[in-house]
């Protein structure tokens, strides 16, 4: 058998043993599925690399310092908290065009299954128990857009027998 550190040999021994012989099989498939350089990792000695531990603690320093700044109570006693982004991201794309094939696809399959109606009635118990809320801002004011296309999961067995996202 082919492995990271090389050939395999494995053969069933005549020796006799009350225990099973599938301990040679589960290392052979953990080194098959090991990283190599994982191989040369100080994690797996359980020793870190000091400059990586500073570095790890300075930014959860500085994420909690973020946190503390930005995070603020609106007037409906809603905490509002920023996500702290790290200096390298790219933007995100918009993703509208795939959002809105989602949700054609989505529309058809609830509408060809007779579930509409009731996924709707599902939004509208969200929204007056303010799960969810419609975006007041036009999204042609914003400057930044992004559209998920999530999928509609269909749990028959729920206690309203209709999908939830």
């Amino acid at each position: 058998m082919d492995s990271y550190l090389g050939w395999i040999i494995m053969e069933k021994t005549n020796l006799p043993s009350d225990k099973e012989d599938t301990a040679m099989m589960v290392i052979s498939m953990f080194v098959r599925e090991a990283i190599i350089s994982d191989l040369f990792s100080l994690e797996v000695l359980s020793l870190n690399d000091p400059v990586e531990m500073k570095s790890k603690k300075g930014n959860e320093y500085l994420t909690k310092l973020y946190f503390e700044e930005t995070v603020t109570m609106n007037e409906d006693g809603r905490y509002k908290v920023s996500l702290p982004w790290k200096g390298d991201n790219l933007p995100l794309t918009i993703n509208k065009e795939i959002a809105m094939k989602r949700l054609e696809t989505s529309t058809r399959k609830l509408l060809h299954e007779n579930l509409s109606t009731a996924y709707d009635d599902v939004f509208k118990e969200w929204a007056s128990l303010r799960i969810i809320e419609n975006d007041p801002v036009e999204s042609s004011s914003r400057h930044h857009e992004h559209y998920l296309p999530l999928r509609p999961v269909l749990k028959q067995w729920s206690n309203k027998g209709v999908p939830s996202l």
